[in-house]
């Protein structure tokens, strides 16, 4: 009854405002079906909008048929039916949706969200093109909260920066968050992901900001997921031999983090360059990550396999050769690096 009655509440509404409305057309609104051009659209409802603005805005775009029907109806609802404002956001409409269901989409604040997929490997400026180009998340500002002494502490972390410390994964987030609530979101999966292998890390005697920094340079280091484990052996090796990493991505981060800019072609004159990275030059493990690593790089890091190789050389598919000593290594460089390229002249 209550229902009844309050339609015919809005019937009164609507008819008084607009009397020379049909009685049948009003009767009708609440189940008229709408008819997008292209099937959907996306709406954006701004903050502080009018149940009047709300109407007239889908009217425009579609979703309903008649604005001012419709702001009778919300008014309705808020009255009778004891609703709250409408929460500002992105909606997505389809046709043929009615009246009735695009008001209880309001009310419930069913904003519509965006998949955002963010590959293993990034840096964190990489990172923040990804989330400006859809337009979720400021990439100035992005890159600053990076690298903002404030912000790092209050994680708990003793870095410089966010580098290696935002997790690879798929996001599911609304237009309109602050840039600080995204960047601290990647955090958190980070740490949920890290906190799973964090025990076996510390029994390795490597802090969290050695073994992310570890297993960043090692997710830079093969295409191959399997061969995660024995690239994390080889650096195991030759940290506790002391001997030096020796590993080009290093290399290629300082470049960018001292010049701005790398231009793709890697040189022995930059092998032989000082930077804070690169570890042909330094020894252990460089100041900080060179990218983000995902889970299976931490976890190859908290588990290596069981090998003794010190070096690897590709194979220039992806994969690589492992070796336990130099001799070895001269062999798989001759067959797959000198022959390899003398054979593709």
């Amino acid at each position: 009854m209550k229902v009844v009655a309050g339609i015919l509440i809005l019937l009164l509404l609507i008819l008084t405002v607009g009397g020379c409305v049909a009685h049948s057309e009003a009767k009708g609104f609440l189940d008229s079906k709408a008819d997008i051009p292209n099937g959907e659209v996306v709406v954006e409802i701004p903050k502080g909008a009018t149940h009047k603005t709300v109407a007239d805005l889908l009217a425009r775009q579609g979703v309903v048929r008649n604005g001012k029907f419709f702001y009778y109806y919300l008014r309705y609802l808020v009255r009778f039916e004891g609703m709250r404002d409408i929460k500002a956001g992105e909606y997505l409409f389809k046709s043929g949706t009615t009246p009735r269901e695009v008001a209880a989409k309001l009310f419930k604040g069913e904003i519509h969200t965006y998949k955002v997929t963010i590959p293993e490997g990034l840096r964190y400026d990489e990172i923040a093109e990804i989330f400006a180009a859809r337009k979720l998340a400021d990439r100035e500002r992005f890159i600053e909260l990076c690298t903002d002494r404030v912000l790092i502490k209050s994680l708990g972390l003793e870095a410089d920066s966010l580098e290696g410390y935002l997790a690879p994964e798929t996001y599911t987030l609304a237009k309109g968050l602050p840039t600080e609530q995204v960047v601290r979101m990647l955090h958190k999966r980070f740490r949920d992901v890290f906190d799973r292998h964090g025990l076996a890390l510390s029994g390795k005697g490597l802090s969290m900001h050695q073994a992310v920094t570890l297993a960043s340079i090692v997710e830079k280091e093969t295409g191959a997921p399997e061969e995660r484990p024995l690239i994390a052996a080889v650096f195991s090796n030759r940290l506790k031999k002391k001997m030096r990493l020796q590993t080009d991505p290093t290399v290629i981060y300082g470049i960018l983090r001292t010049k701005g800019a790398f231009d793709g072609n890697l040189t022995r004159k930059d092998l032989e360059t000082p930077t804070p990275y690169n570890t042909y030059t330094i020894p252990g493990l460089p100041p900080g990550p060179i990218s983000n690593p995902g889970a299976a790089a931490i976890e190859a890091v908290a588990h290596p396999a069981e090998s003794d190789a010190v070096f690897f050389v590709s194979k220039n598919n992806g994969t690589h050769v492992f070796c336990p000593d130099y001799a070895c290594h001269l062999k798989a460089v001759q067959k797959w690096q000198v022959e390899y390229f003398n054979r593709k002249k």
